[in-house]
Parts: structure tokens; sequence; C-alpha cells
């Protein structure tokens, strides 16, 4: 696994500031590289029961597998309770870039 720059510029400094939901400058744009069977992981917390929708923004081509806590995961996730969960990609290919993961609430879908 590498994380890297979306420019693909060297020598410079990752900013690891969350941004407030605010698209970063290209050049500023933080990329995970996965080869096959790589995987990165992320904490996240829930504020209260229901069902999540979890979306892995790749840049060109790729794919990964999808995890949390353990539990394979197709886009929407078993109902989770409040407290602390983890999200993991899996690279499926030679390489994928991730260039974001979006965890929401599924909207219209029973808890």
């Amino acid at each position: 696994m590498t994380i890297r720059h979306a420019d693909g510029s060297d020598g410079k400094e990752l900013d690891w500031s969350h941004n407030g939901g605010v698209a970063r400058a290209i050049a500023d744009e933080i990329l995970v590289s996965l080869g096959a069977g790589e995987w990165v992981a992320y904490d996240f917390e829930v504020q209260s029961t229901s069902r999540y929708l979890i979306v892995a923004a790749l840049k060109g081509h790729g794919a990964v597998s999808l995890s949390v806590d353990g539990s394979p995961v197709e886009g929407v996730t078993d109902r989770l309770t409040p407290g602390r969960h983890v999200v993991r990609l899996t690279g499926l290919g030679t390489e994928t870039l991730v260039g974001a993961v979006e965890i929401s609430p599924a909207a219209g879908r029973p808890s």
C-alpha cells in the first residue's frame, strides 16, 4: 500500500488535516494505492443504530472489496449499533487508487 499525492509529485509533505467536506485541490489530493490483496482500514463512529451506505471513490481502473468489522459489505451494511466500527478496503487488481471513502446513513432503508 502506498499513500501519495494524486498529481504524482514527490518530495511534497502530505497534509493529513480534515478538509471540512470541501474538495481538495488536485495538487493536494491524497490517494491510497492498493495492489492485489493489500488493504487499508479506517475507524468511524456511529451515533445511532442504522444501516449505512459505504462508497469508495476510486480513481481510474481498479476494484476493492469492502468489509465492516470483518463482515463483507456490498454497499449497504447490516444494522450497526452506536460506537466505533472499522471499514476495510482490500485491493482486487494490480493497482487500485482510492481517493475517498464516504459513509452515510442508508436513507430509505429500514434500520
